[in-house]
């Protein structure tokens, strides 16, 4: 699993704990829904902007996201 695809599980996980749909996510965050679906997927490269603005959306703090993510790629 590379970077992308392991911070796309993580933003969802971290959405469906908060028991969001992607759409409620996307309207949090002023996003278009396919936009959330294509970072979940790890189709998208997320800019820093767009990352921050996830993490404020979901009330988590970058760093514990992060962490998360590279706990989670293949070394």
């Amino acid at each position: 699993m590379n970077f992308l695809e392991s911070l796309g599980v993580t933003i969802r996980l971290r959405r469906n704990k908060k028991n969001l749909v992607q759409v409620e996510l996307a309207g949090i965050s002023d996003m278009e829904r396919s936009t959330i679906s294509a970072i979940e997927n790890g189709h998208n490269n997320i800019t820093m902007n767009s990352f921050l603005t996830l993490c404020e959306a979901l009330e988590e703090d970058p760093r514990t996201i992060l962490d998360e993510t590279l706990k989670r790629i293949d070394k």
